[in-house]
């Protein structure tokens, strides 16, 4: 399981051939006793997160991005951190993952009662 907002999701290192027959039995197991169809993404493995050097990348001081700002909440990218000095990468498309948690409805406040004593309840008079 995994604690990074997934909803519940495992991470599972698989050999590339062993995928196919990988899916099948999680998807046979995880039916059979939740009785749902889990969806399951393949994703090969990727560097990740890191620190980068500033000495192995210039710093671009000019107004061009290489992006658009559309872009950049969809494409992983590096980004630079100016306080510690140093470049991020950002992987903004997790956002964008389906949420398949659970959403809880929304109790209605009580409503409040009539009290005749009360002088702001409508229809009652304020006593001097």
């Amino acid at each position: 399981m995994t604690g990074g907002g997934f909803g519940g999701c495992t991470i599972n290192l698989v050999a590339a051939a062993a995928v196919p027959e990988f899916k099948r039995k999680v998807t046979a197991e995880y039916s059979s006793r939740t009785g749902l169809t889990p969806e399951i993404y393949v994703s090969p493995a990727s560097e990740g997160a890191q620190r980068m050097d500033l000495a192995e990348n210039k710093l671009r001081h000019d107004r061009n991005l290489p992006m658009s700002f559309h872009e950049l909440n969809k494409v992983p990218h590096r980004r630079f951190n100016p306080l510690l000095r140093e470049w991020v990468v950002v992987s903004p498309h997790r956002t964008q993952r389906p949420w398949q948690g659970k959403v809880e409805k929304l109790q209605a406040p009580p409503a409040v009662t009539y009290d005749p004593t009360c002088y702001l309840c409508p229809g009652n008079q304020v006593n001097t």
